[in-house]
This record gives structure tokens, sequence and C-alpha cells, in this order.
């Protein structure tokens, strides 16, 4: 139990650093509220998320190596993203009302992920006792009730352990933040 916690703190001071980061690259007040993290299986994971979903892959290199992601919605994708290259607001809201997840969106939402994944390797290297880095890959637009639990897209049916956290960008509600590990390498598994 002792590591769980221990690890759970690490992952509030990773929330912590996502915070800054993502709002000092966007340049406007972004929040991750009151976080949630457990152990899930992949079915758990997806089951619980609504909608469609951008699924970006990450990968563990270092002392631990293994996979996870970050999952959020694709409308805030869509908002992050567009906020990012300063989308005229009449314009981003029409793109959110159609869902249109342009490559220039992708992209500018995977510098996200990447300051994401850069912030929480960084806390990991503050407060870690393993070496551990972070790198975001690829990125996909999933739909969570579509997705095989046996298959290995998009990711392994392996314990995973998850930290859920509310998203707040300029003072609008964007939904949930998943950040995705795998439990095993970290020693998380009950």
């Amino acid at each position: 139990m002792k590591a769980r916690e221990r690890f759970d703190k690490l992952l509030l001071a990773c929330r912590d650093r996502i915070q800054d980061e993502v709002a000092a690259l966007i340049g406007k007040p972004f929040a991750l509220g009151e976080a949630q993290s457990r152990q899930v299986s992949k079915e758990a994971l997806f089951t619980d998320l609504g909608g469609k979903q951008v699924l970006a892959h990450v990968r563990l290199e270092g002392d631990v190596q293994g996979a996870g992601c970050l999952l959020v919605g694709i409308k805030a994708a869509i908002h992050i993203g567009g906020t990012l290259i300063m989308l005229p607001e009449a314009e981003l809201e029409s793109v959110l009302a159609e869902q249109q997840y342009s490559e220039e969106l992708q992209d500018s939402y995977g510098e996200v992920a990447n300051i994401i994944c850069g912030a929480v390797t960084v806390t990991f290297e503050e407060q870690y006792a393993k070496s551990v880095r972070l790198i975001r890959t690829e990125q996909e637009v999933i739909v969570p009730v579509k997705v095989e639990i046996l298959s290995e897209q998009p990711i392994a049916d392996v314990p995973y352990y998850v930290m859920a956290a509310p998203m707040r960008l300029d003072g609008r509600e964007l939904g949930q933040l998943h950040f995705v590990l795998q439990a095993v390498p970290f020693g998380l598994v009950e």
C-alpha cells in the first residue's frame, strides 16, 4: 500500500507541473482539478469513457520500461489545440461543433501532449528512485465502445494505473484528462 501512496503523491506533483507547463505553452490559464488515481483493467478504462477520445501513445524508457497513454475527449483535444494555434473564437466553435480534428489541430494538441510527457519526466527525475523518460509517440482517435479488449490495439490488455483529473482551460470545462501507465513496471498491481 505504501508504494501506491507514494506513487499517488508523485502523480499529484506531476499534475501540478503539467498545469504550469501547459498554461505557459498555451498562454492561458490551464487547471487540472481534483485527481483520482486507481488501478484499472483495459476493459474498465474504456468502459468509463464516453464519446470519441484522442489517445496519445506514450513509451517509457530508462530503468522502467513499458507503455501508457494520454486520453482526452476529442472536443478537449480540439479546444486545446485550437487555443494553442490561436484559432479565432468563432472558427474554434465551428470546428468543435463538427468535431473536425484536422492535421493542424492534431499537431498542436500533440505539442501539448509532448509538454505533458516532459512535465511528468522532470517530476519523475526529481522524485522517483528509478530513471523514467516518457516519450509521446503517435496519436489516434478511438471510440471506446468499439475497442476490442483482447486485442493489442490501441493498448495492450494489461493492468493500468490511471490518474484522472478534470481539465479547465481559460475558464472552460474540458472533461477529464486520463494519464495512463502500465501498472506492473511500477510495482502497482494489487
